[in-house]
């Protein structure tokens, strides 16, 4: 992961290099065959699966911890209008203000995390947002070629 923010800050110019969610998609890389799993339990799932659940849980948890509730159902309803952001481990940190204003509260949520005016860490936490709602089950996504699409 912060391989993945250090090689972005190189090739984009970006200081510092800050790791966004979109660095995990490197984890399966490193820790796919090192996971033992209990084949003989009901809910068979394959180690991408275990570790896409690990990873879920786990951001659902510290993003409970926090942000805060209010205004969550706002910004579903606004995904629930078509809305689609785009995110991924290349793109540049002043590209997510613009994709942000399709969807402002999300930009309030991030503001919860890190009161930065760091574009690095503002994209960094509005990635965070995003796939704590993901994870919590108000929004969906689609993954394809290392970006992800956060939509309903």
């Amino acid at each position: 992961m912060i391989a993945s923010a250090r090689q972005r800050a190189a090739v984009l110019g970006e200081r510092p290099a800050v790791p966004r969610i979109s660095d995990l998609g490197h984890l399966y890389a490193s820790s796919l065959g090192k996971l033992e799993l209990d084949l003989m339990g009901s809910h068979q799932m394959s180690e991408r699966q275990v570790l896409d659940a690990v990873l879920a849980d786990a951001i659902a948890t510290v993003f409970k911890e926090y942000v805060d509730k209010h205004g969550l159902s706002e910004i579903a309803e606004i995904f629930s209008r078509g809305v689609k952001i785009e995110v991924g481990d290349m793109l540049p940190s002043s590209h997510y203000a613009a994709l942000i204003k399709r969807v402002p509260p999300v930009w309030d949520k991030a503001f919860e995390v890190n009161a930065s005016d760091n574009e690095a860490v503002r994209a960094s936490c509005v990635e965070f947002v995003l796939a704590g709602l993901y994870a919590t089950d108000q929004i969906s996504r689609s993954q394809h070629r290392g970006r992800i699409v956060y939509e309903t």
